[in-house]
């Protein structure tokens, strides 16, 4: 069966789909072996009071796979500094009570989701597919030889100092940074699936359904398929 599912949560931790009661709108596109993307109707299943899952059924298997997710605002909260293990808890009480606890403003939360195949990435157009998204930022995939090559872009610009997550066919994460040019390399890849994560917040406030935010946060997820 060819069916897509979505999820959504603060950890990255598969099939945890909590969050997805939170989402406000997402746009779900599918791109098929000779065709323009075409939008999913997703349909959103409620599983008990705190969880859900929105999925969708595809007529044919897609080489790539587009969302945009309008996550809402995450209301402020109190963040715990870490404590260090080993120190003793007079230590702890004296260096707790000279920090404050660190706050999280309320911040706004878009998240970018896209799914390819190595074959798909190697027609020329294809980082131009689900440009009518306006993804704000954007992971683009392409291999050349055994290195996997990320162009990141922010607002359409190339985002420098940008920290890029990639968890490899073994599960082992690397954690690389974008060059001046917003790009970052892997090297030695292999057939199998690299899970590539990003994350930047900006300082942008507004109001969404009654919600002010001060901040805005973006996410951008890639699962990329080498054959």
């Amino acid at each position: 069966d060819n069916v897509v599912k979505l999820w959504y949560s603060d950890s990255p931790e598969p099939g945890r789909v909590s969050m997805i009661h939170r989402i406000l709108e997402a746009k779900v596109y599918a791109v098929g072996p000779d065709s323009a993307p075409v939008a999913i109707p997703m349909k959103k299943i409620e599983l008990d009071e705190e969880t859900a899952e929105m999925s969708a059924n595809l007529t044919n298997p897609a080489k790539m796979l587009a969302t945009v997710c309008d996550i809402g605002v995450k209301e402020s909260r109190r963040r715990k500094p870490a404590s260090g293990s080993g120190v003793s808890q007079s230590a702890q009480a004296k260096e707790s009570s000279s920090r404050e606890h660190k706050e999280e403003p309320p911040t706004r939360e878009w998240y970018f989701c896209k799914y390819m195949t190595s074959n798909a990435i190697k027609n020329k157009d294809a980082d131009k597919a689900f440009e009518h998204l306006s993804y704000r930022l954007e992971l683009i995939p392409r291999l050349e030889g055994g290195t996997l090559v990320i162009a990141a872009y922010l607002d359409g610009e190339p985002a420098k100092q940008l920290s890029v997550s990639i968890t490899d066919v073994k599960g082992e994460r690397q954690r690389l940074s974008t060059d001046e040019n917003g790009i970052a390399k892997l090297d030695g890849v292999s057939k199998g699936r690299y899970a590539i994560r990003s994350k930047t917040v900006l300082d942008e406030a507004g109001k969404v359904n009654g919600k002010e935010y001060a901040k805005t946060a973006l996410v951008s997820s890639l699962i990329l398929d080498i054959e």
